[in-house]
C-alpha cells in the first residue's frame, strides 16, 4: 500500500469495553479495524469522533480546493489566486492526509 491510499470511508465508531472495565471507541473503516482511543475524557471522545470524520473531510477539503483554485483562476487569471495563503494551508493539509508531507 502506497502512502497516500487509506482504508475506505465512511468510517464508524464503536463503543468497546475492556476486561479492566476501561472504555474505548474502536474507529472501522473499509472491513477492517483502523485504530482504538482510550476513553479518560470528552476530548479522547472528541478527538475519536475526529479520527472517525477524516475520509469525509479528506474529501471534502480536497474537491474544495479544487473548486476554490478553478474558480479563483477562472475570475482572476493564472498568476494570481484570491486567497492563497489559505488554498496553500488546505493543500498542505491534504498532502500530511495523504502521507506525502510528514
Amino acid at each position: 500500500m502506497s502512502k497516500s491510499e487509506h482504508s475506505p470511508g465512511p468510517w464508524k465508531l464503536v463503543p468497546i469495553s475492556t476486561k479492566a472495565g476501561r472504555n474505548k471507541l474502536a474507529v472501522y473503516g473499509g472491513g477492517r479495524r483502523i485504530c482504538e482511543v482510550r476513553i479518560y475524557d470528552d476530548r479522547d471522545v472528541a478527538d475519536a469522533h475526529l479520527i472517525t470524520a477524516a475520509p469525509e473531510l479528506l474529501k471534502a477539503l480536497t474537491t474544495m480546493a479544487d473548486l476554490f483554485e478553478e474558480v479563483s483562476r477562472t475570475f482572476a487569471g493564472e498568476r494570481w489566486v484570491y486567497g492563497a495563503s489559505d488554498l496553500n494551508a488546505a493543500r498542505a493539509a491534504i498532502a500530511v492526509a495523504k502521507g506525502s508531507k510528514l
